[in-house]
């Protein structure tokens, strides 16, 4: 009888009996190859040997002792056997009777040799088994090792795409996709290392294109300054005569160096910023009066959205008038048989404060989007290619960034301030 459990918990029990009759103990002869027999209050009920009907209690020690017993000369079936007898236990834990299994003296050492051979056959067969398991898990492994001693070997910084292909779900895979995530990693942080060279080569290019251009700025700026001096006075002399045209052509072309000659100052070696707070809607309104001719001759119609009106923010505010000026201007130049130019000044809620400048003109070739806010890069004939690359300066020194979309419909600058500059505490 032995339990039947489900989940830690007896849920039933199994009982398998047979009688004690002659079948029974020939079927143990059978299987074990030993006279047998069955005793019940020292008396034998059934045995397939002859002799020894009874047993001697004086032969028990203990008489509800689970150890066996052994006799080394039993006479049975007339001859001398070595006779083991084992209890058998009720449910009560009481001997209820015996159990004898014996081997002719004669039969021993087959017996032990047979059982000896029987063993060493299956040590065998588990050795040669455990060899085959063995021969086959080393191949393998062997494999893997070679995959991945391979792919870790043939790793090189300018093949960061080599991966390990090794498909298997033990440690070895393990160690193939681990190596596999670490090349992406460091595919990533080359690409990042490549950006930053070609940035620190473009800052080094900006530096020294400053330094020249500053020097050149200073010393174009003492002799334009006295031949605008010059010019000024030889106009007051001509008032009388009202012949000063061309001198105020004079006048203008200087003036427009000079405008020139301070974006680059201020591209070369920026100023102090002001800071102060302003309503960016009311600078973006004072820049369209000043522009309201060109507009008007131009048929450009003007589209402005705020939200909400006020927008107060912590800026310079003349810097940014500049940048404004800079972008609205390049709009307007980009639609010179008239159009649409769309404004519109938002809170975001990541307290960020957003400008949009798009207008309807012909686009933005989109080979040169990454190049428009490069120093002296333009597509125009009389452009000096410093305008954007101020405003980019500018807005990157209030700590915000400009972005610029663009196709054959509409081109679109949007222009990111931080809200918070103040409690920043942040004056440069």
């Amino acid at each position: 009888m032995a339990p039947i459990i489900v989940e830690q918990e007896i849920v039933g029990l199994i009982m398998i009996g047979s009688l004690f009759s002659r079948d029974f103990v020939d079927h143990i002869k059978q299987l074990t190859g030993m006279e047998n027999g069955i005793y019940q209050n020292n008396q034998k009920l059934i045995s397939t040997y002859q002799g020894l009907d009874a047993l001697d209690p004086s032969m028990f020690s203990q008489p509800n002792s689970e150890e066996a017993l052994f006799i080394p000369n039993a006479l049975l079936n007339n001859e001398n056997y070595s006779l083991v007898i084992k209890p058998i236990f009720s449910k009560d834990g009481n001997v209820w009777g015996y159990l004898g299994m014996g081997l002719p003296k004669k039969e021993e050492k087959h017996y032990f040799r047979y059982s000896i051979n029987q063993m060493l056959f299956m040590i065998g067969i588990g050795v040669f088994i455990a060899l085959i398991i063995y021969a086959f898990l080393a191949g393998n492994i062997n494999n893997s090792l070679k995959t991945i001693i391979s792919g870790i070997n043939g790793f090189s910084f300018n093949n960061l795409n080599a991966q390990i292909k090794l498909k298997r779900s033990d440690e070895f895979g393990t160690i193939a996709e681990s190596f596999n995530d670490l090349l992406q990693k460091l595919n990533i942080y080359n690409e990042k290392i490549k950006k930053l060279q070609e940035d620190l080569i473009k800052s080094t290019q900006l530096a020294t294109t400053g330094q020249i251009a500053a020097g050149l700025a200073h010393e174009i700026r003492n002799p334009l300054s006295s031949m605008k001096m010059m010019a000024q006075i030889v106009k007051s002399r001509q008032l009388k005569n009202e012949k000063t045209k061309e001198i105020d052509i004079i006048l203008r072309e200087i003036e427009s160096i000079n405008n020139v000659v301070i974006e680059l100052l201020e591209f070369a070696k920026p100023s102090t910023l002001q800071f102060a707070e302003h309503n960016i809607n009311s600078i973006l309104e004072e820049i369209l009066n000043l522009f309201s001719h060109n507009l008007q001759h131009q048929h450009i119609t003007v589209e402005t959205n705020s939200k909400p009106n006020n927008i107060l923010i912590y800026l310079d505010g003349e810097k940014i008038r500049i940048c404004l000026l800079n972008v609205i201007l390049n709009a307007i130049q980009a639609m010179p048989d008239g159009g649409i130019l769309s404004i519109s000044t938002v809170k975001s809620n990541n307290q960020e404060a957003l400008i949009n400048i798009c207008d309807s003109g012909k686009g933005i070739d989109k080979d040169h989007l990454e190049d428009i806010f490069e120093p002296f890069f333009t597509t125009k004939r009389e452009g000096t290619g410093l305008g954007l690359a101020l405003v980019k300066v500018i807005i990157e020194r209030h700590y915000g960034r400009i972005n610029v979309t663009s196709d054959s419909r509409q081109t679109c600058f949007t222009i990111h301030i931080p809200l918070n500059l103040r409690n920043r505490g942040i004056f440069i």
